[in-house]
Order: C-alpha cells, then structure tokens, then sequence
C-alpha cells in the first residue's frame, strides 16, 4: 500500500533533503552545467552534483542555495549546502573554500532554476491519455493521472497529486494535495 503525503515546496523555508521531489520528478544538476545556464562562473571547487534547493542555514550537501547580502555573509560559513549561487558585487565572490557560482544577481538566477523546475513539472501535469476519469469526478489542473489509472465518480483530487498506473481510486475519495497514489492502490 502506498499513499505518500508531499511537502509543499517553499525554497526559503523548505527543509532538505529533496524538497523538489514532486510527481517523482527528481533532479540531478552538474555544477559546471549550473554555471553556464546562468551565464555564470563556478569557482571549480569540488561540488556534488545539486538535487534540491533550500535557505542557507536549512541546506543539506546536495542543495543549491544563494547569498545576495553581505549581511549574510555569516549564515554562509555555517551553511552545509553543497554549491551557492553569490551575487558579483559581493566580497564573498572571491571565496575559494566552498563551491560558488558567482552571478550578476544571485536571487534572479535562483528564480530562473527554480523556474525550469517548474517547466518540467508542467509537463508532468494533466491526464495521460488511456487514465479513465469519471466525468463526474473533480480533478485539480496540476494533478497527473498516468495512463492506466482509474478515477471513479464522485471522487475529489486536489493539487499536485500523481496517480500512477493501475491505482484504483473510489467513488466519493478525496485525495488530499501532495499524495502520490502508487500503482496497485485500490
């Protein structure tokens, strides 16, 4: 049996690990691939390869996370995150202890990573063709429904759910926001 409950994703406020894990849509980013999608510069200290976002004092050392204050330049230090973006005109930008990519806008290049996580994710949204859904059933746009699956009447399913494949889910269910329903679930 499998009904998983997701965390919402908030990259400030998120703990690790994994807070990007959504519809199984998982991630694995080079640091020097980073780089140069953000027209950026990595610093070549040893990296591991970036599989979630977090705040600098929540990052674990597969995260990515950013500075774009000088004013926390301490929360740097203290973090475990395993590479951080860092604003140019910081004093930080030279550092070679950690893993940095240095960028005109720290914060900006966060958001255009975070908004190609959220390309992929729209692609994994909607019904797959060969699901059956009830028309009588309520399904949230952001909610998958892989091929296979079946929805019956009445039933409500709320944002960010995955259905998999051969899961059968009842008439009058309410799936809550997050769950991921495993295939075989009846």
């Amino acid at each position: 049996f499998c009904l998983l409950p997701q965390r919402s994703f908030d990259f400030v406020t998120s703990p690790s690990p994994h807070p990007m894990m959504h519809f199984g849509l998982e991630f694995s980013w080079n640091p020097s691939d980073i780089a140069l999608w953000l027209k950026g510069h990595w610093n070549g200290v040893g990296a591991p390869e970036i599989s979630g976002f977090a705040a600098l004092d929540q990052a674990g050392p597969t995260d990515l996370s950013f500075l774009d204050q000088e004013k926390r330049a301490v929360d740097l230090q203290r973090s475990k995150a395993g590479l951080v973006l860092v604003s140019s005109h910081l004093s930080l930008a030279t550092d070679v202890s950690r893993p940095l990519i240095v960028v005109d806008d720290a914060k900006a290049a966060m958001i255009q990573l975070l908004e190609k996580i959220a390309q992929q994710k729209r692609k994994l949204e909607g019904t797959e063709s060969g699901a059956v859904v009830s028309e009588h059933a309520k399904v949230h746009p952001s909610a998958r429904i892989e091929a296979g699956a079946v929805v019956h009447e009445g039933v409500v399913i709320e944002a960010d759910v995955l259905v998999q494949s051969g899961a059968v889910i009842g008439a009058g269910v309410i799936v809550g926001s997050g769950s991921i329903i495993c295939s075989g679930v009846k």
